[in-house]
C-alpha cells in the first residue's frame, strides 16, 4: 500500500475518533462544566506521565526492532517482560505517594488511577507493535474504535449518575476493547528470547525514552503546572482549546506513523531516499494546521461557544495553541526521521533540550502569565525543538525544507480566510450558522491548492485507489 493511501486511511482513523470525542466532548461540558472537566483532564494528565514512565520507551523501542529485524517474536517477549516489570515499579510509587496524588488532582480513587495505567499502557503497546509491523492503517483503526467506546460508555455512565467517575470507565473500557482486537492483528507470538533481544531494545529504549518524555511534555506539562496556579474550570476550558488544536494536527501524527516503518527499513546509507521521504511527510504535515490557524483566528469564539458560552473566554489560548500545534507538527516530523534512521541519541539531546526549555518557561510564564503564559511556553519551546531537529536533520541526510509547498499552503489558507471572514461578518459570528462556513472554507481552502501547487495534484492523482 502507497505510503499516502496508509496516511490517509491512518488519517480517517484519527480524525472519525477526534470527530467522535469532539462530539461527546461537547455534551460532556454542557452536563458537567468546565470545573469537572477540569479534575478529569488532570488527572489524565498525571496518568498520561505516569504511562510514560512505566515504559520508558520500550513500546517505541519494540516497534523499531520489529521494522528492522527478522526475529519479531522474541522482541515482543522481551517488549512484554520489560513492560510488565515497568509498570509494577510505578505501581509502587503510586501506592507510596497516593496521599500526595489525591491532593494535587482532587481525585481519591487511586485504585482508578492504577486501572487507567494498565489499560492505557496495555493499548499502547499493542498499537506500538502492529506500526513495526508496518501495519499502520489497522493501529489507525482501534483509535476510532477506543475512542467511540470510550465516549458511547462515558456518556452512558454520566446518564447514569456517575458523572466525573463515569468518564474514567469510559476511558478503562474503551482502551481494553481496542486493544484486545488489536492483539487479533498481531503476526508476532511470544517466543523464548535471549539476552540480545533484551540490550538491543535497552539499547533504543534509552535514548528514545526521551522522545515520549517530550511529546508528555508538549501534551500536557502546561496542563499539570497549571494545576498549581490556576482553578479547574480554567484547566477544562484550557483542555478543550488543545483538543479543538490538536483535531488540526492528526494528518501530520498519520504521516509520522506511516513514515516511521518506511524509513526504518531502509539502510543508513540511502540519504537521498531518506530525504525524499522525509521532505514529502513535511510537505504536507500542516496541510490541516495552517488553514486551522487562519479559521481560529477568525471563527476561534464560535467554536468554543459550541461547548457553552463560559468556553468563549479561551479565544486567545485557542489561537496560540493551534500555532504551538503547527511548530511542533514540523518538530515531531523532524525528529522522527532521526529516530527512524536509527539515531535517537541526537533525538535524545533535541527532545532533553525542549524538554528543559517546556519545563523552565511553564513554571515562570505561568506564574507570571497564568493560562495566557502556558501557551506561550508551548509554542516557545516547541519552536526551540524545530530548529534543532531541523539542523540535526540536514547534517545527517541530504532534506531541505518544503518551503514552496509551505507557502502555497499559506498562500490557499489566506484566500480561503477572505470569504470566510465575509461570511462571519455578514452573519454576526451567530454559532450555528457560522459553523457551515467551515465546510465552504476547507472547499476553498483545498481548491486553491489544487490549483497553484503541481506536487499537490500530483500526490492526490498518485494516491487515489484506482
Amino acid at each position: 500500500m502507497r505510503l499516502g493511501q496508509k496516511s490517509f486511511i491512518y488519517f480517517l482513523s484519527k480524525i472519525g475518533a477526534t470527530l467522535a470525542g469532539f462530539v461527546a466532548t461537547i455534551y460532556l461540558a454542557r452536563i458537567l462544566g468546565a470545573g469537572t472537566l477540569g479534575t478529569y483532564y488532570l488527572v489524565i494528565a498525571v496518568l498520561t506521565w505516569l504511562k510514560m514512565f512505566s515504559t520508558m520507551g520500550i513500546a517505541k523501542a519494540v516497534k523499531k526492532r520489529i521494522s528492522e529485524t527478522d526475529e519479531p517474536s522474541e522482541f515482543v517477549t522481551a517488549g512484554v517482560l520489560l513492560q510488565v516489570a515497568s509498570l509494577i515499579v510505578v505501581t509502587a510509587v503510586i501506592i507510596v505517594f497516593q496521599n500526595q496524588l489525591r491532593s494535587y488532582t482532587g481525585f481519591e480513587r487511586i485504585d482508578i488511577l492504577l486501572l487507567l495505567l494498565f489499560a492505557g499502557a496495555f493499548f499502547s503497546f499493542v498499537t506500538s507493535v502492529l506500526v513495526g509491523e508496518n501495519l499502520t492503517h489497522i493501529s489507525g483503526a482501534l483509535q476510532p474504535l477506543d475512542r467511540v467506546t470510550r465516549t458511547v460508555a462515558q456518556v452512558a455512565f454520566v446518564l447514569l449518575g456517575f458523572n466525573l467517575l463515569g468518564l474514567f470507565f469510559g476511558y478503562i473500557i474503551g482502551s481494553i476493547l481496542a486493544a484486545t482486537v488489536g492483539l487479533y492483528y498481531i503476526s508476532a507470538r511470544f517466543s523464548y528470547p535471549d539476552r540480545s533481544h533484551f540490550r538491543s531494545l535497552w539499547a533504543y529504549a534509552k535514548f528514545s525514552w526521551l522522545g515520549s518524555f517530550s511529546n508528555r511534555t508538549l501534551a500536557s506539562m502546561d496542563t499539570l503546572v497549571l494545576g498549581v496556579f490556576v482553578t479547574s474550570d480554567l484547566i477544562g476550558i484550557y483542555e478543550i482549546a488543545w483538543n479543538v488544536a490538536s483535531v488540526l494536527a492528526v494528518f501530520g501524527v498519520a504521516i509520522n506513523a506511516s513514515l516511521f516503518p518506511e524509513i526504518s527499513s531502509l539502510d543508513a546509507d540511502e540519504t537521498e531516499n531518506i530525504a525524499e521521504l522525509a521532505q514529502t511527510g513535511v510537505a504536507y504535515a500542516g496541510v490541516f494546521v495552517i488553514p486551522g490557524l487562519v479559521g481560529g483566528l477568525i471563527l476561534g469564539e464560535v467554536i468554543l461557544s459550541v461547548y457553552s458560552q463560559e468556553f468563549r473566554q479561551g479565544y486567545l489560548i485557542l489561537v496560540l495553541l493551534i500555532l504551538a500545534r503547527l511548530i511542533s507538527t514540523y518538530k515531531n516530523q523532524f525528529v522522527n526521521v532521526i529516530d527512524a534512521i536509527n539515531r535517537p541519541d541526537i533525538g535524545f539531546r533535541i527532545n532533553a533540550v525542549f524538554v528543559v526549555t517546556n519545563i523552565s518557561l511553564n513554571f515562570v510564564l505561568v506564574f507570571v502569565y497564568g493560562w495566557v503564559g502556558a501557551a506561550v511556553a508551548t509554542i516557545s519551546s516547541a519552536a526551540v525543538g524545530a530548529i534543532l531537529a531541523y539542523g540535526a536533520l540536514t547534517r545527517l541526510t541530504a532534506f531541505q525544507f518544503p518551503i514552496s509547498e509551505v507557502l502555497k499552503q499559506l498562500v490557499a489558507a489566506v484566500a480561503m480566510g477572505i470569504p470566510v471572514y465575509a461570511g462571519a461578518e455578514y452573519l454576526s459570528y451567530r454559532i450555528l450558522p457560522s459553523l457551515f462556513l467551515i465546510p465552504v472554507g476547507a472547499g476553498v481552502y483545498f481548491g486553491v491548492l489544487l490549483g497553484i501547487s503541481s506536487r499537490f495534484r500530483t500526490t492526490i492523482r498518485a494516491n487515489i485507489p484506482f
